[in-house]
């Protein structure tokens, strides 16, 4: 996201969750997102001999043990369905799948969270549905909102920053305005 957002790159790759963050806001405040290309549906796993097949059962376990941790690759997944975990969990990130798997494996994480496809060697793990089909876009750069408002006579043309009715209050003296609101939609408004 930040090499979209600061103008390096046009765009991401059209996978990310519309539903993450980018500088501490919403990505659907702070970035314009294609439509959607994708629904995917996350899953937990376990260690296929945990006993535990449910996400009611996954939470007790979170609730009751004293292993509470949950592998994330990334903090969007994790605040993908951090709301769905019980409020002892503790996420934890590791941003290679397969050690994520192994330390569900051997123990080290109660759970692991696989947001699409399914884990490595997925015989070692038990699959727990999140319930949840998170959709997926590619991230454009937020244009910042601007105005022009030419004089009377057409032939200056100052700018300054758009209202949020539209209006420029930058200097100017008449005559009309375009107000770039983003990307895919301009306004017109006054000049003030």
């Amino acid at each position: 996201g930040d090499r979209v957002a600061d103008g390096t790159v046009d765009m991401s790759e059209p996978y990310y969750y519309l539903g993450g963050f980018h500088g501490g806001k919403p990505r659907i405040e702070s970035l314009h997102f294609s439509c959607v290309t994708a629904g995917t549906a996350g899953i937990f796993i376990v260690k296929s001999d945990a006993r535990i097949n449910t996400l009611d059962a996954l939470n007790s376990a979170i609730a009751s043990g004293s292993n509470k941790k949950i592998g994330f690759i990334g903090q969007g997944n994790y605040d993908s369905v951090k709301d769905i975990l019980d409020d002892t969990a503790v996420a934890v990130f590791e941003t290679d799948g397969v050690v994520l798997a192994n330390q569900v494996a051997d123990g080290t994480l109660l759970a692991g969270y696989v947001s699409e496809g399914a884990p490595p060697d997925p015989t070692r793990f038990m699959e727990i549905s999140t319930g949840i089909i998170s959709p997926r876009v590619a991230l454009f750069k937020k244009d910042v909102d601007t105005c022009s408002c030419p004089d009377n006579t057409n032939t200056n043309t100052n700018t300054g920053a758009a209202d949020a009715g539209g209006a420029c209050t930058g200097t100017g003296t008449g005559g009309s305005s375009r107000v770039v609101i983003n990307m895919f939609n301009s306004q017109s408004g006054s000049c003030n």
